[in-house]
């Protein structure tokens, strides 16, 4: 992309000749033409080099800057300071209205990539076809900057965001088009070395009357591939300095930035085989086998959460030093132009300086969609809280109406009382979180919760949840139907653990799963629940003694 652009390809495959010629005046202070234009007749450029779109650019990137940096920093707070305790699954779904602050943060992070990505291809597009004969060297490198911009939003998505492959074809796609962006980029910034007589990218002095700047971009072009080359000439750079200040601008921080936007691809899918896609998925046995093999990495933990944060800050400071870098040579580059006097008046003002043109005001309403993601996540969560809260609400209620009907019932707690040998009777239990939860992760086939506005980190130690009701259904049925699963505790999401404990002072045996259907507020569901050995069929509380369960 803007590879073999040159005067000679120009002529060959667009009939168009670029005016390369100077005329200096006799005195050979100033330039009298350049290019066939005078002082005066230089044509702006809004759609590029417009205040409308540097602003919009620039505006979304330091907006994913400052989100990044929150989002970081709230990780920091809870991994490596212990400043914000980190909450359990169980509490967080209890608490509903706890909201992931990274969680919201890294979406928008990830909102401003995907608008870049667009808006970004299309200006490398367009300088490669539309205008790559006829685009001067000035707007040459306002596109190559702008674009190196863009990078960074793209390199702060990748870095922060935990659930940037959440959906894995979105997130292949992403990287996809995320992997030719930074290519592109580093074509055309790598076409500015090419040719004899140099790509003028240096700043002329506020004294300089004129600047070869103001000819098109083809004419320092050989229309040779030069990527590797200048990758090549920055590797056997004899020193720092030399590696620092060489003749493309910028070309430096698209080396490191490019570096470790392929470090950090690698580091995002190590996430993904580390954390896996569902609560209990891969993450597990991968964790699990991990802590056999090197039981010691898991009591050192901060220190690799450490070493995690100093990446996250490393990531976040060169996309920082590429926007700042990027943003300080385009204003600069834009105020000489503007007081050069070379450039084409319109309205008795620099075009360029006026944002209400229709190429500019595309891309600066396309910073509204940021707004409108931030609403669309509060608005999700707000309705998601509202549906915890009643759920909540309603296992309560249901809690109340069973502790009566057990106490009103004085056969409730006869010891004697036991199913009939040609009667099935079931019970359903299910816990006030996974009830409300059952709600959440509707749609995902078993597969656990898939919010990324609310972290729910595995819980190892499966703490026990209390069990809100147990119905009863009697029915006729000549044997009962057992069904064993060995999967380890609360493997899969479809049923709850085995219980092995008391019910208001009465003891019970072992419990056998058997398959049930429960309805919670009009959603049947099959899960697995037990049958108590002894006489007596039952499901104990799942926390402590002296929290019966209630029998409907």
């Amino acid at each position: 992309m803007g590879a073999y652009v040159s005067s000679a390809n120009c002529a060959a495959h667009y009939g168009l000749t670029p005016n390369c010629s100077v005329i200096l005046s006799e005195d050979n202070t100033t330039a009298v033409s350049l290019g066939g234009i005078e002082m005066g007749e230089f044509p702006g450029d809004p759609d590029i080099a417009g205040a409308g779109v540097l602003g919009a650019f620039l505006c979304v990137t330091v907006a994913s800057l400052l989100l990044s940096i929150a989002s970081s920093a709230w990780w920091s707070a809870k991994n490596i300071f212990g400043v914000v305790n980190r909450l359990t699954r169980e509490e967080k779904a209890l608490r509903n209205w706890q909201i992931s602050i990274a969680g919201i943060a890294e979406a928008l992070v990830v909102t401003c990539s995907d608008q870049q990505v667009f808006t970004g291809g299309a200006y490398a597009i367009t300088l490669r076809y539309a205008k790559a004969c006829s685009i001067s060297a000035y707007h040459y490198n306002i596109v190559a900057n702008i674009l190196l911009v863009t990078c960074a939003t793209h390199l702060m998505a990748v870095t922060v965001a935990r659930h940037y492959w959440q959906h894995p074809y979105v997130g292949v796609l992403r990287i996809t088009v995320t992997t030719l962006v930074f290519v592109i980029t580093g074509v055309l910034l790598s076409n500015q070395g090419s040719g004899s007589l140099g790509f003028p990218t240096e700043i002329p002095s506020h004294t300089d009357q004129y600047s070869p700047m103001l000819l098109p971009a083809a004419c320092f072009q050989t229309g040779d591939f030069t990527f590797d080359q200048e990758i090549k000439k920055a590797v056997k750079a004899g020193s720092a300095t030399a590696f620092f200040t060489g003749q493309i601008h910028g070309w430096t921080n698209y080396l490191i930035m490019f570096l470790f936007y392929l470090v950090a691809v690698g580091v995002s899918l190590g996430r993904v085989i580390r954390r896996g896609m569902g609560r209990n998925g891969r993450r597990k046995r991968f964790v699990a086998g991990l802590k056999k093999v090197f039981p010691f990495l898991f009591r050192i933990k901060r220190f690799f959460y450490a070493i995690f944060g100093l990446y996250l800050l490393a990531g976040i400071a060169l996309s920082g030093w590429t926007v700042a870098n990027a943003a300080v040579y385009v204003l600069r580059l834009r105020w000489w132009v503007d007081r050069s006097g070379w450039i084409q008046l319109s309205n008795n003002g620099n075009p360029e300086n006026d944002p209400s043109t229709f190429g500019q005001l595309v891309p600066v309403l396309l910073m509204s969609l940021t707004v409108f993601t931030f609403l669309q996540i509060v608005s999700e969560r707000i309705h998601a809280r509202k549906r915890r809260a009643k759920c909540l609400e309603n296992a309560s209620r249901c809690h109340n109406t069973c502790n009566h009907r057990r106490d009103s019932d004085p056969n409730s707690h006869s010891q004697s009382r036991s199913p009939s040998p040609s009667t099935r009777t079931r019970y359903s239990t299910i816990s006030t979180v996974d009830a409300c939860s059952m709600h959440e992760r509707d749609g995902s086939n078993g597969e656990g919760r898939h919010d990324e506005l609310y972290d729910y980190p595995y819980n190892d130690k499966h703490k026990a949840e209390p069990v809100v009701g147990i119905r009863q259904v009697e029915g006729e049925e000549p044997e009962p139907v057992n069904i064993d699963i060995d999967d380890g505790p609360n493997h899969g999401h479809d049923h709850p653990p085995t219980y092995t404990h008391t019910y208001d002072g009465h003891g019970f045996g072992a419990i056998e799963r058997s398959s049930v259907d429960i309805g919670i507020s009009g959603d049947q569901r099959r899960w697995t629940t037990g049958r108590a050995h002894g006489g007596r069929s039952g499901v104990g509380s799942a926390g402590s003694n002296d929290r019966p369960a209630s029998i409907i």
